[in-house]
């Protein structure tokens, strides 16, 4: 499962949770968030989840609002990211 977060922290361990619940059909379920332009919690919430969870991980890109005028470029930068 691939996705992008911004200012989820509060939310993003209970959604998080959904998703997998839905992804449970399948035997194994790797994740991988990337986030940008966070102002709350998800930069404290994300590494504790990618502890808690062997088989998240995560990677930050900062701010990435003044490179893209519109979010949904920002988005499909996001989605191209390859680790």
């Amino acid at each position: 499962m691939v996705g992008t977060a911004r200012d989820l922290g509060d939310n993003l361990s209970i959604n998080f949770g959904k998703l997998k619940a839905v992804l449970g059909v399948f035997k194994n379920v790797d994740d991988f968030i990337v986030e940008s332009d966070l102002t709350n919690s998800t930069p404290d919430v994300l590494p504790v989840l990618a502890h808690e969870k062997s088989n998240l991980e995560f990677v930050s890109l900062r701010e990435l609002a003044s490179k893209f005028s519109d979010q949904v470029q920002s988005i499909c930068f996001c989605g191209n990211i390859n680790v």
